[in-house]
């Protein structure tokens, strides 16, 4: 054993028993992940086989931030005085923005904004006119939330001269809010149709309801903390085995 309280051993030792630690530690976090994923599945599932809700109808505001996903129906009149556009959006390959234009409801009593969709990069301000519908619309699509904390480090968008955001890096609601007259909704909606308008082009995809190599990796992580935590033990009793055999020829001569 004496063999083994080298400054060599004990350094390997050490790294051995970290490597084994940060495999484990990443297969929980696997399992962590898949958890989460499978939470996300069943209240997706549970929401797009829900009765659509009408916004026109007394709708209590925290509810709605329970149903993301859910389909949601209003009557209304689009703002686009106070449309801003979601910067670096992809549709076919081609670059461009999502949309996002207050609808008036209720008699002006409060607005949701949204996403009417993707249009692309180069969009004329006439362009974006012709596919402006004016007077009352209904509308349907679907729940979704805005993001309140973010990895974007460079801000929400670049300013304005009037001290307002037009192009945003990211949805947060709370922050447009300081820039609309009126009081906005919590939610958001995502347009899932566009009727008769070639653009823009509706933003909503459908999730795919999967699991996610989430097992897989964890088994993985998991197999090779095994594999280091039980091959090193072995591999020092071959090394001893191997030096004590050495020594004992060693004196034989």
């Amino acid at each position: 054993m004496k063999g083994l309280l080298t400054f060599k051993w004990i350094l390997t030792t050490i790294l051995v028993l970290i490597g084994v630690g940060v495999m484990v530690r990443l297969g929980i976090w696997q399992l962590d992940r898949l958890k989460w994923r499978q939470s996300f599945n069943e209240h997706y599932l549970a929401q797009i086989n829900a009765p659509a809700v009408d916004l026109n109808i007394d709708v209590q505001d925290s509810n709605l931030v329970d149903m993301e996903y859910r389909e949601i129906l209003v009557n209304g009149v689009y703002d686009f005085k106070n449309e801003v556009y979601l910067q670096n959006q992809v549709y076919d390959g081609l670059p461009g923005y999502h949309v996002l234009t207050p609808l008036i409801i209720n008699n002006g009593e409060s607005a949701v904004i949204v996403n009417r969709g993707w249009i692309p990069l180069d969009f004329s301000e006439s362009e974006i006119k012709e596919f402006q519908p004016q007077g009352n619309v209904s509308i349907s699509g679907v729940i979704r939330l805005g993001l309140v904390d973010t990895t974007f480090k460079n801000g929400l968008g670049t300013l304005e001269d009037d001290g307002t955001i037009r192009y945003w890096k990211y949805i947060n609601l709370e922050k447009l809010s300081e820039q609309i007259p009126y009081k906005i909704e919590s939610i958001y909606i995502e347009k899932t149709a566009n009727e008769n308008e070639r653009y823009p082009v509706p933003a909503f995809k459908e999730i795919e309801i999967t699991q996610g190599p989430h097992l897989g990796y964890a088994i993985q992580w998991f197999f090779f903390a095994a594999l280091l935590g039980g091959g090193y033990p072995a591999f020092i009793r071959k090394t001893l085995g191997e030096k004590k055999q050495n020594q004992q020829e060693n004196k034989g001569e």
